[in-house]
């Protein structure tokens, strides 16, 4: 199951609002600003991450760091995406078990 966020806050807005105009600039502005700052987050967060991990650029990284990687793109990376797959399922617009029951 596919899903693109940007037609689901699409349809979420055309349903809260009821076609009102002025609203649409608010709620996509939000979404784009957020998506801004969670990107600035990210990035902010993974170079902290590194540097706990004692990564050091262009150069053998050690046992340690490098356990540290797998560790992170791994059950790290696993646990994004389950908690990923989590949302999208109690989200009853995407959930063709939902949609069946209503």
């Amino acid at each position: 199951m596919v899903v693109l966020l940007d037609v689901a806050v699409a349809d979420e807005v055309d349903r809260d609002t009821k076609g009102e105009q002025g609203a649409f600039g608010a709620y996509f502005g939000v979404w784009k600003m957020a998506g801004k700052v969670a990107r600035a987050f990210a990035l902010a967060a993974s170079g902290q991450i590194l540097h706990w991990i004692q990564f050091v650029p262009n150069s053998q990284q050690t046992e340690h760091t490098t356990q540290m990687l797998r560790y992170l793109f791994g059950p790290g990376v696993g646990l994004f995406l389950i908690a990923a797959a989590f949302i999208v399922l109690t989200y009853k617009e995407t959930n063709p078990i939902q949609k069946k029951a209503a």
